[in-house]
């Protein structure tokens, strides 16, 4: 079924998308900073930074709730499976992402 998103919807989505991904590769950034092989625990990480993956991940975490609560109005407005939404507008911010 084809879904028609709309643009500020698919921008959301394509920020926290963008959001978690700066996260995770924080992650493997400080994980791997000893270089191949050598996986150094976020216990040991500088203060620095742990500060640093905390604020990403609040940044994230920030642009969650709004975009969940704007999937479950948009799919309540228009009578629709709010999982079909939600996977529909992943595919979507996914799609642009990889044509930008």
């Amino acid at each position: 079924m084809e879904i028609d998103l709309p643009k500020d919807l698919i921008n959301q989505q394509r920020a926290a998308n963008e959001a978690h991904a700066g996260l995770l590769e924080l992650q493997e950034r400080f994980r791997d900073q000893e270089g191949p092989g050598v996986k150094v625990p976020p216990s040991a990480w500088t203060d620095e930074q742990h500060a640093e993956w905390v604020a990403q991940r609040d940044r994230w975490r920030s642009l969650v709730p709004g975009l969940h609560a704007a999937v479950t109005e948009f799919a309540k407005d228009r009578g629709l499976s709010r999982y079909d939404v939600e996977m529909a507008l992943k595919r979507a911010a996914k799609a642009e992402s990889a044509g930008a």
